[in-house]
């Protein structure tokens, strides 16, 4: 298990705070980065592809689909990444202001243990797919 925390800048359409962020990644679900918000008690499931192209994305020019758009800032592209997580219940949107030199890190770390072009992917699936089918969310 690869594992991060760090303090990270969280802004709503009414508030701005900084919050403790945890990033837990393991090779038996090598597809699947998840973002914990511990005191909060909310994770998210982000795609270990996804944060490596949002990583390379120009600036302010998001990749992602759905609830999770990643890009490097628009004011500051060499210092943060921000990730934009919609809400699929309420449709709020909360942006994530993380610092890439940490995510890149914690990236290579996860590289080290499981290179990407050596990820067996029908493990990863079925353990996706079970946790779907199941209703779980982590």
């Amino acid at each position: 298990m690869t594992r991060y925390s760090g303090q990270w800048m969280v802004t709503t359409p009414t508030h701005q705070a900084t919050i403790r962020v945890d990033l837990d990644w393991a090779p038996s679900d090598p597809l699947a980065i998840w973002i914990i918000f511990p005191v909060q008690g909310v994770c998210w499931e982000v795609s270990r592809d996804l944060l490596r192209e949002g990583l390379a994305a120009p600036a302010g020019t998001p990749v992602g689909e759905g609830d999770l758009r990643i890009a490097p800032s628009l004011h500051h592209p060499d210092e943060l990444l921000t990730i934009d997580m919609i809400s699929p219940r309420t449709g709020s949107a909360t942006r994530l202001h993380a610092p890439i030199e940490d995510l890149t890190s914690f990236l290579a770390d996860t590289d080290r243990v499981l290179p990407p072009q050596d990820e067996d992917l029908a493990p990863a699936l079925e353990h996706m797919l079970a946790r779907i089918l199941e209703g779980q969310t982590r």
